[in-house]
């Protein structure tokens, strides 16, 4: 086992989906597999199922994807570590938390040449982001929401993104080129569970369901992996509708999905999170991030 194959199973575990798991590392798609099925031969254990539905961690795959991010993780603070004592500061550490590369595509990525300065982008889940930064092993985060409150964090707005609504394919709302909220009433709503992202959590239940709803009308979808693909589970299997960030639900084409607008509308904020707010690359980040996402930001995802 080597560090390539745990990068190449963690963004596969993440993405659940070969093409988007292969763009993400820039590799082909007979390598990734390749790679991941010799890391299980080394390992001795098969860490993924395939079907036709798609991928599943298998209860092994579950076990190691935490281990694997504290080792990818350790060695990122390593090789950190070693510029640092070279070169100085000479690159800024940010993290995408996974889906925001959807969104903000390769205008983040352009930055490095406004910057005049290397920008590592990793992208990563919400959580490990924000322990990222936190930690210091990251100058910068971008992400939609933080999942929890840390005194050491600053957080910034930098734009925003249409969340649409999730439809199953078969269901009568797909029938509307706008749903409105009110119809949602008596809807079953897939969602992530609340604790891995509460203030998320309470953004979408708080629009879709204003009058608060009746008891077991959230369906929280049992995830390890990132919290928004969860719902998006339990509505392409018919369980229940569910909003989801419309660029990232346009990426991911998930068969059996409808997206429809909603009304009124709603947004989900992109975040910088950072530790040094007035630390010039760091601010020159959150500003241009500001200017790109007003432009309109870009379709082309990140690698």
């Amino acid at each position: 086992m080597d560090l390539h194959q745990l990068r190449y199973f963690v963004a596969l575990a993440e993405e659940l989906n070969y093409r988007l798991a292969a763009e993400r590392l820039r590799i082909s798609k007979p390598t990734l597999s390749q790679q991941v099925r010799v890391l299980e031969r080394s390992l001795g254990h098969r860490l993924l199922e395939r079907n036709t539905r798609g991928v599943a961690l298998t209860p092994a795959g579950e076990a190691l994807l935490g281990h694997a991010r504290e080792v990818l993780a350790a060695a990122d603070r390593l090789r950190l570590a070693v510029s640092t004592a070279t070169y100085g500061s000479p690159s800024l550490e940010v993290r995408v938390v996974n889906g925001v590369q959807h969104v903000l595509g390769d205008r983040l990525r352009s930055l490095q040449d406004e910057i005049e300065l290397t920008i590592n982008l990793t992208i990563t889940s919400a959580v490990d982001a924000e322990e990222a930064v936190v930690s210091g092993r990251a100058d910068a985060a971008v992400g939609w929401l933080p999942s929890g409150h840390h005194s050491t964090l600053h957080t910034e707005l930098v734009g925003s993104s249409a969340v649409s609504l999730a439809v199953p394919e078969a269901h009568p709302l797909v029938e509307r080129d706008v749903i409105q909220v009110a119809e949602l009433e008596d809807e079953a709503i897939a969602l992530f569970p609340r604790a891995l992202a509460p203030a998320l959590w309470d953004l979408f239940v708080g629009h879709l369901l204003p009058l608060g709803g009746r008891a077991g009308q959230v369906l929280e979808e049992s995830t390890t992996l990132i919290p928004m693909m969860g719902m998006l589970r339990g509505a392409s299997e018919g369980r229940g509708v569910a909003p989801f960030v419309h660029d990232v639900g346009l990426a991911l084409t998930v068969p059996g999905v409808v997206l429809r607008p909603l009304n009124p509308p709603l947004a989900l904020p992109i975040m910088v999170m950072c530790r040094e707010p007035s630390r010039p690359e760091v601010r020159r980040l959150m500003t241009l991030l500001t200017v790109c996402h007003a432009d309109g930001g870009s379709p082309s995802p990140l690698p």
